[in-house]
């Protein structure tokens, strides 16, 4: 995974450590929708899925953006994606 994307994952994941979101909600808290938003900005990706794990089992996804620049396909919680994909 290059730094870019490594920055991504941990900035989407920092602000919400498992136990106060996994283990007690199957939903993102208020503003996530808000705050992935402006992490795409601040990253300049055009799309990314976010999903919550809990007990190994998906509790939760959604995918936001688009899956590629200059494309209007949007990002939904079954996209993939290569990984270090370049966008």
């Amino acid at each position: 995974m290059g730094p870019r994307l490594s920055r991504l994952a941990l900035l989407l994941l920092s602000p919400f450590s498992p136990p106060s979101l996994v283990a007690q909600q199957t939903a993102p808290p208020p503003k996530f929708d808000a705050y992935v938003a402006q992490v795409l900005r601040t990253f300049r990706v055009p799309g990314v899925a976010v999903a919550i794990v809990k007990d190994g089992k998906v509790v939760w996804a959604k995918g936001y953006g688009v899956r590629t620049k200059g494309d209007s396909t949007p990002v939904d919680a079954r996209t993939r994606f290569g990984i270090a994909s370049p966008c």
